[in-house]
């Protein structure tokens, strides 16, 4: 950093506009069961100087000669499988060290993280392929179920600058909607108190609540919305409402359907409820290395790379 001639402006208390340093991390193999995994440093600030002539690095315009080898230093390699866990175990300690040193220079320099999806969703610990994760997206609350259906047009954070006939936008993570997750979250808890500390009754829960309209069955008799047909019916799903609310330590009385009613608002509350557990824990600053404002994603691991991929496959192969 001294000698591209940026420590001084980080040193300057005067400093208003951080300087920005590139961080990124890929692994790759070496052979077919040889794997390696690299961190290291890139100099990007237009501010930038070479050490021997003193100009600018990336020229005046700051855009110039940007791809060039000699401004990327490696800091540290891992012949390991790029995994979650590698992270973990062997980079803890360097994304320690970029945290503080930022908040030390008080926000006069600025780490980013130019890296492909896959190292992104380790380093943010989110996202993944929508299948196994619950949420796909490393930077907004999408779920897994709600990937492919569209939301209402007034909802679309875009407004009136979104012309899709249907809307797929969702709005990116910020402080305010974490907090509003744990307000929501509360505030359930509240409302019903079983969900603060759920017991191990509510693992012999049979009942049944789904939300999609071609899974409902009311001739079902564990279904939430069971019509029974007979007075045997009738009284054996009676007594599993009140076995279903008694898990929930909520009241028994009432009529079938005020029980139906109750128990089907505490379904509704718990599922909720799970969803923001899972949300809260998976946007907790301490399981992420990196911020996710500061994951910028690498367009050359995008469509334009799959043939190059193919090949590298096939020659592994070989």
């Amino acid at each position: 950093m001294q000698k591209n001639g940026l420590l001084d402006i980080i040193d300057d208390p005067n400093t208003t506009n951080p300087v920005i340093v590139a961080v990124t991390f890929d692994g790759g193999k070496i052979s077919r069961f040889f794997s390696h995994v690299t961190g290291g440093f890139k100099q990007v600030d237009p501010r930038c100087k070479d050490p021997k002539k003193g100009t600018f690095l990336f020229s005046e315009s700051g855009i110039e000669n940007v791809q060039s080898h000699i401004h990327c230093f490696p800091v540290k390699v891992c012949f390991a499988k790029d995994t979650k866990q590698l992270y973990r175990l062997e980079f803890d300690v360097f994304f320690a060290f970029l945290r503080e040193y930022e908040i030390e220079k008080g926000g006069r320099i600025k780490f980013v993280f130019h890296q492909d999806m896959s190292s992104i969703w380790k380093t943010t610990g989110r996202g993944g392929t929508a299948k196994v994760k619950t949420f796909p997206c490393y930077c907004c609350t999408v779920t897994s179920e709600t990937l492919i259906s569209p939301q209402p047009k007034e909802k679309c954070f875009r407004g009136h600058r979104c012309r899709q006939p249907k809307c797929f936008h969702h709005a990116m993570l910020d402080e305010a909607t974490m907090n509003g997750w744990g307000d929501c979250k509360a505030e359930l808890e509240r409302e019903f108190p079983f969900l603060g500390t759920i017991g191990p009754f509510i693992q012999q829960s049979q009942i049944i609540l789904t939300t999609i309209d071609k899974l409902r069955d009311d001739n079902n008799p564990y279904d939430i919305d069971f019509r029974p047909s007979n007075e045997v019916e009738a009284r054996e799903f009676k007594q599993l409402l009140m076995q279903e609310l008694q898990y929930r330590q909520l009241r028994t009385d009432g009529t079938v359907r005020e029980k139906r009613t109750l128990l089907k608002a505490a379904l509704e509350a718990q599922e909720m409820h799970k969803l923001l557990t899972k949300l809260i824990a998976s946007t907790d600053l301490n399981s992420a290395f990196i911020a996710i404002e500061a994951a910028i994603p690498c367009i050359l691991h995008g469509g334009n790379r799959l043939g190059e991929k193919v090949f590298i496959m096939l020659s592994l192969e070989a």
